[in-house]
């Protein structure tokens, strides 16, 4: 009896320790500096959502300190403007944004509409209580490439933050890493400079990559090879790409910076035309890197041309120092009667001196001529 009830106990030891192995963790992810493969995680895992199935990614409610308190859906829909500046990152794709958006956000159709839209342009909307502003940072994410890049569209009021993507963006990641360190951003202005700062860090960070890939084909040395001319072709491509869509954001920061006067305070306005000279420094850079690109196509392009041409006058010389010995020879092989010297025995030496010194007088002719 006594062995029967152990393994009843035993028994339900075992289930229990299974059951709690394969229940999932619920600590949030944290990120660390020591470990490599934080870097390759866009953003850091969500507390109590399913970005697959309810579209939020994550939301804070500011502390006015430079940290926040990381919330949930219940929180969000009992939110009111006098708890504190409200921060909601969502996943446009997902069906339960787009329903959130059009009937729970107060936003109007057409804002709503902007927001969800599968392809857009970085652009500003400025009203007198909200702003909408579009804006594209490269794509940092694990297999892709950096100058696919990756969209965000945030709409603002006084106090409240809606943010929306497709993609992951490495942005979004610097600002929940801020608030986690209670560095992060006290107002709804500086939310959107530090946005603005963080993109045009890694859009630096892009270019230089671009630069210093250029800079090594140079110092290596290019020649005509056909690695050498697909990575030249390569960079113009991301740079000719990215230029695309880091131009519009000159005007978006110029904006923002004339019109959004109301918005920001002068340090602010101050920073939003630094960020401008900085996207008009990138956009001069990328028109640097193409400019260098087609120089050096144009340099393997007339390398190329100078070897066929070198080869084809090879050719050609050749040609013309055999064209007289090949008519003598094809002269003298008729099978006809008549031919001189048939039935002397000296007649081939006599030949053969005779065309090896037309072969030779043509080389000397050439030579003295510099052609080779």
């Amino acid at each position: 009896m006594m062995s029967v009830i152990c393994r009843s106990f035993r028994a339900v030891f075992l289930y229990c320790l299974k059951f709690k192995r394969s229940c999932p963790t619920t600590e949030p992810y944290t990120f660390s500096k020591s470990n490599p493969d934080d870097r390759m995680v866009p953003e850091i895992v969500d507390k109590g959502c399913n970005i697959m199935t309810d579209g939020l990614i994550c939301a804070y409610l500011f502390d006015g300190q430079g940290g926040g308190q990381e919330v949930d859906w219940n929180t969000i829909v009992s939110w009111k403007p006098e708890d504190g500046i409200l921060w909601i990152h969502l996943n446009y794709t997902q069906e339960n944004t787009k329903q959130w958006l059009e009937t729970n956000s107060n936003l109007d159709a057409i804002t709503v509409a902007a927001m969800i839209a599968e392809e857009t342009r970085p652009r500003c909307i400025i009203s007198q209580d909200s702003l909408l502003v579009f804006l594209r940072s490269v794509n940092l994410n694990p297999g892709e490439a950096p100058e696919e890049m990756v969209s965000i569209r945030v709409w603002v009021d006084q106090s409240r933050i809606i943010s929306v993507r497709h993609r992951p963006l490495y942005s979004i990641r610097d600002i929940r890493d801020s608030i986690e360190r209670k560095r992060g951003p006290k107002t709804v202005s500086s939310f959107l400079i530090r946005l603005t700062n963080y993109i045009n860090d890694h859009i630096g960070n892009a270019i230089n990559d671009i630069e210093e890939e250029l800079d090594k084909l140079e110092e290596d040395g290019l020649d005509s090879s056909m690695k050498h001319r697909q990575q030249l072709a390569e960079i113009r491509r991301n740079s000719i790409i990215m230029r695309r869509y880091v131009a519009p954001l000159r005007e978006v920061h110029y904006k923002l910076q004339i019109e959004g006067k109301t918005w920001f305070s002068e340090g602010e306005c101050i920073q939003l035309r630094e960020s401008c000279d900085r996207i008009i420094r990138y956009i001069e850079d990328l028109d640097l890197v193409r400019e260098r690109v087609i120089v050096n196509q144009e340099e393997l392009s007339s390398r190329v041309s100078e070897q066929i041409n070198n080869k084809m006058l090879l050719l050609s010389i050749v040609a013309a120092i055999f064209l007289p010995l090949s008519f003598v020879t094809g002269l003298l092989g008729m099978n006809l009667g008549g031919i001189p010297g048939a039935t002397s025995t000296h007649s081939f030496m006599l030949v053969s001196i005779s065309l090896t010194v037309i072969g030779v007088s043509a080389i000397i002719f050439f030579r003295f001529k510099k052609w080779f």
